[in-house]
């Protein structure tokens, strides 16, 4: 007797698809209320401190009207560099834990596709890494001086739910790497701070030496950076915002090739099950 095999559910009906799965992990994460206790407040914390000693340093080394200037670009940026650190290790964080004990070996085994398994965990967290982004930025208005009167507030809707998505496709990414090789996670800190060295977030990229120049200007998180400066400086944003939407499925495509080939890696060796 011959015929295909079917995946099916606990009923024997058809198995879930991966959509559904994916909504899952982001309901579960949503629930998961250790995202928004202490860890989101000490995170709070340490940004403002960073802000803080930023607007020191500025005023010091900059005067006059230049400084406001040059603290409202930095501010934006480092907003932004801390809500991707915090997607990043949070989706890390907790996809290194469910290969600890045994969950992303199931996941594997039951069919559930692989950009499913590392992109969902993603999501979640980059949703609290933006809004980690735009309470730090309510911080430095509220207590540092920071004015945003000419935002365009329906461009900073539409350019934070791109720069969510970007985060979310480089936090899948890096959560792959994770898996896949030793040191993956640490690799994964490493190439987030290296993204916020070159992609303009603390001097304009013409400021960098050239080398580190041309890399920042074929990066992603150097047009989110724009983008973001852009709505909320009041200026033209929509075209800024296209080539990021652009970004943002390439970096999602790319998010979809590492979680594959993450998984496939971490099968071969042995360590879907890390010891």
């Amino acid at each position: 007797m011959t015929g295909q095999v079917r995946v099916v559910g606990p009923l024997g009906g058809p198995g879930p698809g991966p959509l559904t799965g994916v909504l899952a992990v982001i309901r579960r994460d949503w629930s998961d209320h250790r995202l928004f206790r202490m860890p989101f407040v000490l995170d709070l914390v340490f940004g403002t401190i960073n802000l803080a000693v930023f607007l020191l340093v500025t005023r010091a080394l900059v005067a006059g009207p230049q400084a406001v200037v040059h603290f409202h670009y930095v501010a934006i940026g480092l907003a932004f560099l801390l809500g991707l650190q915090g997607a990043v290790h949070q989706t890390v964080q907790r996809t290194v834990t469910e290969q600890r004990v045994g969950t992303l070996e199931f996941q594997v085994a039951s069919g559930v596709r692989p950009w499913a398994i590392l992109g969902g965990p993603a999501v979640v967290p980059a949703g609290v890494g933006q809004l980690r982004m735009l309470l730090y930025l309510l911080i430095a208005v509220l207590l540092m001086g920071l004015r945003f009167g000419r935002a365009d507030w329906l461009g900073v809707v539409v350019m934070v739910a791109l720069v969510g998505a970007l985060c979310a496709g480089i936090a899948a990414a890096l959560a792959a790497l994770a898996v896949a090789v030793p040191g993956g996670a640490t690799a994964g800190r490493v190439a987030v701070a290296a993204l916020g060295l070159v992609s303009g977030v603390f001097v304009p990229l013409a400021q960098l030496p050239p080398p580190l120049a041309a890399v920042g200007s074929l990066l992603p998180t150097n047009v989110a950076l724009d983008g973001l400066r852009l709505v909320f400086g009041g200026a033209v944003w929509g075209s800024t915002a296209l080539l990021l939407a652009v970004w943002v499925v390439a970096v999602g495509l790319l998010a979809v090739g590492a979680s594959s080939a993450g998984l496939r890696i971490a099968r071969w060796r042995g360590v879907l099950v890390s010891s």
